[in-house]
């Protein structure tokens, strides 16, 4: 996902999910920002609500641990949990393959 300008608490989007059921629309919002911590995006569409938070940490060792996690709540969140987070081996793979790149 790309934004048009700086993430910052409570910025909201319009996203629409191809290929997901129905090709649903929802809403986007990032509750929660920490620079250089890490932040929380919420996404709600048709009635289920998914939280995800993405966290970053120095460590001793020079390295960067990312934390990756999800909630999923609402009527078919046993159903949407699984989609939503179908794809996060991948986008952790492709985060790491960014973060080695020399700058």
């Amino acid at each position: 996902m790309r934004t048009p300008a700086p993430i910052r608490d409570a910025s909201e989007q319009r996203v629409h999910y191809r290929g997901r059921p129905s090709d649903a629309a929802g809403t986007f919002e990032l509750p929660d920002v920490s620079e250089c911590a890490g932040f929380t995006d919420e996404t709600v569409l048709e009635g289920t609500c998914v939280l995800v938070r993405h966290a970053i940490a120095a460590l001793p060792s020079g390295m960067t641990r990312i934390t990756y996690g999800t909630e999923t709540t609402g009527p078919p969140a046993a159903e949407s949990g699984p989609v939503v987070t179908g794809d996060f081996a991948d986008v952790l793979r492709a985060l790491k393959r960014l973060a080695e790149e020399p700058s």
